[in-house]
């Protein structure tokens, strides 16, 4: 009796990597928008061939389902033909062309101008799903942003799309905000398609298999794209028809004819281009294109503003050639309130009691302590610097106050609200709030505290996009106001810092963080390798803005003069830990300690 014959696996892959496949989109489903890593798998075909959407398909392909695979709309391309010759063979499915016949649709790209019905699937390839990484390469940073909900970032490419061609030019892969919570890339698909994603009656499923991603949109959940107020999100549209079966309202692509370049525009969905020319050839009802879906279903946070407003929004900004004097056709609102007035006289009854206050603190390295039993009060429209040579701690400190090194003995506690609060007992959500409202940092590079390929007005606009800005004209009235008060005029605020020489970029970073109004800022020897021209305009600027602001300050650096300059008092920093502290003038004119007379003595004979 001859052996049973061995049955290949429906689907290609094994039940325990498909059982791994469908609990991530479980979890998808449940978190709508939330990337949910996967143990992505070898499959028979290259890269960028969608083998993440190939993975998702194969878990959820049953021999019942009938699939329909897109490429970029077509349905007889070499990947399209392949890929569903390759499921017939291993999962014995049904194929078809036609979307409506379709159970299962994988997808590169497109969603079909036919309308998704309920129990339909519709299985993305995505190639790079995290919609931060061009703007924040480290994933342990995007991931920390998705967990936190903060999406100021994503704002800041729309606004610098606005701020050079005077409209948001993003016209695939436009990001989107998942059921009010997650912020998700879509896939390369044309922002065209961007209004089918809401409230669709299919679940939409996408599959990144180099990235080892899936994350999932349930049937009738809110998509909304993202945009500015005055400014908001609009699909791209064409004008003209189909040229092979009528259809207007459709997403159309550019077929060259002939070697002059002529171009005819046809139907990108082959499918809905075929069954239109097929029925209006027998006289039959077409179907409704995806263009009346969208008009029937309304985008969340209601319709955008008219034609003629949008037009007025527009007009206000300078022609496309004009990049880098965009800020030139904004108005300013009349009589513009000063920033930091407010908080100004807020702050003046403050004064009774300290904004920082510091107790026996102390950060480790392994078994040694790079700062430790640090005592002081800092008051508000108060100056502290710590001094000392390299390795001295005073870095150690700043990290430590900021909350970017840990407390490791002792306590460091900040006025927040009515209360002295412990830092150390808030959560990193809080922590977080407080660099995005109370607190800011001005880095020794400039490099580190500014996105070098993101415009000054860009930089500067950032922390306001980050607290919840989202009308375009103010924010950028905001920023070149700004820029202006650090002496950078308003016909460079479209240049990148990485054009800038290294005072410039200083100054930005100062404007970027005065912008949102802290109560607090950590400087990190701003004035380093600057020239001495370039460090006197600096401080005083500084001095200035802590004049007129009422900032409390807290600067560390190894120049006295810069020390003398702009401080209240001083603390004088050797080997992690405090050797004399008081008054800036009496510690620099009468030092007490051997080591502050040998560093004063040091620059005297300098």
């Amino acid at each position: 009796m001859s052996e049973p014959r061995i049955v290949y696996n429906e689907g290609y892959l094994d039940e325990q990597t498909k059982r791994v496949v469908r609990r991530a989109l479980l979890k998808g489903v449940a978190i709508p928008g939330f990337q949910v890593p996967f143990a992505s798998r070898e499959v028979p075909m290259p890269r960028g061939w969608g083998t993440g959407g190939v993975q998702v398909t194969a878990a959820v392909l049953g021999p019942d389902d009938t699939l329909k695979v897109i490429d970029q709309g077509a349905d007889d391309t070499t990947n399209a033909v392949s890929i569903r010759q390759f499921f017939e063979k291993v999962a014995g499915s049904r194929s078809t062309t036609s979307t409506v016949e379709a159970t299962v649709i994988q997808t590169r790209h497109r969603i079909p101008e036919t309308p998704l019905v309920e129990g339909q699937i519709i299985v993305f390839q995505v190639p790079i799903p995290e919609p931060l990484r061009f703007l924040e390469p480290r994933e342990t940073e995007t991931r920390r942003l998705h967990a936190l909900e903060e999406y100021g970032l994503m704002y800041v490419k729309l606004y610098e799309d606005i701020a050079r061609y005077g409209h948001i030019a993003k016209t695939y892969d436009y990001p989107v905000r998942v059921n009010g919570r997650y912020v998700m890339a879509p896939s390369p698909t044309p922002s065209f398609d961007n209004p089918k994603m809401h409230q669709s009656p299919a679940l939409q499923l996408f599959g990144a298999g180099r990235e080892k991603r899936i994350y999932a949109v349930p049937p009738y959940t809110d998509v909304a794209s993202l945009g500015f107020e005055d400014f908001p999100f609009e699909p791209q549209r064409f004008t003209q028809p189909c040229e092979i079966c009528g259809s207007e309202g459709v997403y159309l692509d550019e077929v060259i004819i002939d070697d002059a370049g002529g171009a005819m525009y046809v139907c990108s969905d082959t499918d809905h281009c075929e069954r239109t020319a097929a029925a209006r050839a027998g006289g039959v009802q077409v179907v409704a294109s995806a263009s009346a879906l969208r008009a029937s279903v309304q985008q969340p946070g209601g319709s955008a503003p008219p034609v003629a407003e949008r037009s007025r929004a527009a007009a206000e900004l300078p022609p496309v050639g004009a990049r880098r004097g965009a800020a030139a056709g904004l108005k300013r609102p009349q009589q513009p309130a000063e920033p930091g007035r407010a908080e100004r006289d807020a702050r003046g009854r403050e004064l009774a009691e300290p904004l920082l206050s510091v107790t026996g603190a102390g950060h480790r390295y392994g078994d040694r302590f790079g700062c430790r039993d640090v005592s002081f009060d800092l008051w508000p429209g108060e100056v502290l610097a710590g001094v000392g040579e390299s390795g001295s701690g005073k870095s150690t400190l700043l990290g430590m106050l900021s909350q970017r090194l840990t407390v490791d003995e002792g306590s460091i506690r900040y006025r927040h609200g009515d209360d002295l609060v412990e830092l150390s007992s808030l959560s990193e959500r809080e922590i977080r709030r407080l660099w995005r409202t109370e607190w800011g940092f001005v880095h020794q590079n400039a490099a580190d505290g500014l996105r070098m390929h993101v415009s000054a007005g860009g930089n500067v606009g950032e922390p306001l996009m980050a607290n919840g800005a989202r009308h375009y004209g103010r924010i950028r009235e905001q920023a070149a106001q700004w820029l202006e008060r650090v002496e950078i005029p308003r016909e460079r605020m479209d240049e990148t810092p990485a054009t800038f020489a290294g005072g410039m970029r200083q100054r930005v970073q100062i404007a970027r963080n005065r912008v949102f109004g802290p109560r607090l800022v950590f400087m990190d020897e701003p004035t380093s390798g600057l020239d001495v021209s370039v460090q006197a305009r600096l401080l005083d600027l500084i001095r200035s803005l802590v004049a007129d602001l009422g900032l409390a300050v807290v600067i560390v650096t190894h120049d006295l003069a810069v020390a003398r300059l702009i401080s209240h008092r001083t603390r004088v920093m050797k080997d992690g830990g405090v050797i004399e502290s008081g008054l800036t003038d009496r510690v620099l004119d009468d030092p007490q300690a051997a080591y502050t007379q040998l560093l004063v003595s040091s620059i005297l004979q300098g």
